[in-house]
């Protein structure tokens, strides 16, 4: 039982956690977007922390996401759809460089979930749609 409370109680947290991010990044856009680049520093730092390192996951191929978030307690169901939220927010803002692999990521995410998740989300095939316009 304290078990399963402990592996809640860190769901909830990375999730808070992905929450503030993807608002931190978004707000900054908005506002300032000279700041952008170092609240990306900062989104890069706090997924560090819970050592989740996002240069590793910008490389990894497509069918490996997965297993590599098994690593990660709190990295399941709801908050794999908001760290695709993150990355999709990363890749529209950012430099040319990092942002068709963040598109890349957030898509293989948001599919990943569709994969997992036993209703269907409108709006999350609607962010499927915007990132595949994106890419193309």
């Amino acid at each position: 039982m304290q078990k399963e409370d402990y592996i809640l109680r860190e769901i909830q947290k990375i999730g808070i956690m992905l929450q503030m991010l993807i608002k931190k990044l978004v707000v900054t856009q908005e506002k300032l977007p000279s700041q952008y680049y170092s609240g990306l520093n900062d989104v890069r730092e706090q997924l560090d922390d819970i050592g989740f390192s996002l240069d590793t996951f910008l490389q990894l191929e497509p069918n490996r996401i997965e297993s590599y978030l098994v690593q990660f307690e709190g990295i399941s169901g709801p908050n794999i759809e908001m760290l695709g939220d993150l990355m999709k927010e990363m890749g529209t803002g950012s430099e040319p460089y990092i942002e068709k692999s963040c598109l890349d990521k957030a898509l293989a995410l948001y599919e990943l979930c569709n994969e997992k998740d036993k209703t269907y989300s409108f709006e999350r095939e609607n962010k499927i749609n915007e990132i595949k316009t994106l890419l193309s």
